[in-house]
């Protein structure tokens, strides 16, 4: 008998015959191998109805358990979820193919390590996993209140049908503002055109134009510990747009453009030198991604900047998934390709420091 006939009769027989009813949870138990997340010498045991032995004297529990409790939750799709104890990490990945996040904490470091390897070969790109005392909660997580995020494209028109655009969809600005808003910030996103959707939870200030964009941070903007700059905003915009639409001609259609306001640089001359709020700048580029995002930083005067080369796979525009360096003053830091979630969490670890470098 294969695992997958194993974690079928396991359903039937030790979790539905017990009166477990939830399809989601027991289609879950169905989908996710056990026997991954215990030791090597317990692996003929993994389908029974019982707790195991893992590492630092803790133990797997029970199947009928894990759903019971899973049921109890009953968490959504779009649900965020916080598990104290990540344990084997057996249930974490039950909550992963429920919920839209999952914050998991455990004390044992190995314990951690192990999971999270065990994470990443199921491929699970929504589960989050922090080393500390869960009893605690999450108290560095956002040391901030307020967190203004910018997202999505700007749209320049040139008449009433057209406009000057690009290709970002706004994913991971608005993976950004999701990540602050689990940390416990109060969140306004401005969010350009586009069909990304708007989360919910978190004061939403739709715009079109860079000019609008601009208008928008800045009314916002005080008494904001954090901007992130995550939108890709228009650098020129049409110079005289038309009321009605242009005709078609047999000729060439001269369009003259000129340079937007530059959101970034105002506010990093507005700071003039004070603490706050802690500046981030996102960079993307076809080549020489570091190098110009570095240039970046220094130039428009902020504290981070994430730049990515969005001709490589799986990175940047209209994917789910991001690879990009994160530069600080003192150093860059890589992260590898994984979902935007992970990008927007790694993003703010980063944040967290500078706050405190810079009060």
């Amino acid at each position: 008998m294969d695992d997958r006939e194993q974690r079928v009769q396991m359903v039937e027989r030790q979790i539905a015959a017990r009166g477990v009813r939830d399809p989601r949870v027991l289609e879950a138990l169905r989908d996710v191998p056990r026997h991954l997340f215990v030791p090597e010498d317990q692996k003929p045991h993994a389908y029974e109805d019982r707790a195991l032995p893992i590492a630092s004297g803790q133990t797997i529990s029970q199947p009928y358990i894990v759903a019971i409790m899973t049921e109890l939750l009953a968490p959504d799709p779009d649900h965020d979820v916080l598990e104290i104890g990540t344990g084997s990490g057996y249930q974490t990945a039950i909550l992963s193919r429920l919920a839209k996040h999952v914050v998991t904490i455990e004390r044992h470091p190995q314990l951690a390590l192990t999971a999270e390897q065990v994470f990443s070969a199921l491929g699970l790109m929504n589960v989050d996993i922090r080393v500390g005392d869960g009893t605690e909660g999450l108290p560095a997580e956002a040391p901030f209140d307020r967190i203004l995020v910018t997202a999505g494209p700007t749209y320049e028109d040139i008449d009433p049908v057209r406009y000057v655009g690009n290709r970002s969809s706004g994913r991971m600005g608005v993976a950004l503002a999701e990540a602050a808003r689990r940390r416990g910030a109060a969140v306004t996103l401005v969010l350009g055109p586009g069909s990304v959707a708007a989360p919910d939870g978190i004061e939403v200030v739709r715009v079109r134009s860079a000019a609008e964009m601009h208008a928008a941070v800045m009314q916002a903007l005080p008494g904001q510990d954090v901007v992130a700059m995550a939108a890709a905003v228009a650098d020129y915009t049409p110079a005289a747009p038309v009321a009605q639409k242009i005709t078609k001609s047999d000729g060439p259609l001269t369009l003259t453009l000129t340079r937007t306001k530059d959101i970034l640089a105002d506010l990093g001359a507005s700071r003039d030198g004070a603490a706050h709020p802690v500046l981030v700048g996102f960079a993307a580029e076809t080549a020489d991604a570091v190098a110009r995002g570095r240039r970046k930083l220094d130039a428009k005067r902020v504290d981070l900047v994430v730049a990515n080369d969005v001709t490589q796979p799986g990175a940047g525009f209209e994917h789910d998934t991001n690879a990009v360096t994160i530069i600080t003053r003192d150093r860059d830091v890589a992260v590898p390709l994984q979902s935007k979630a992970a990008v927007a969490d790694r993003i703010l670890d980063l944040v967290v420091p500078l706050l405190g470098a810079r009060a």
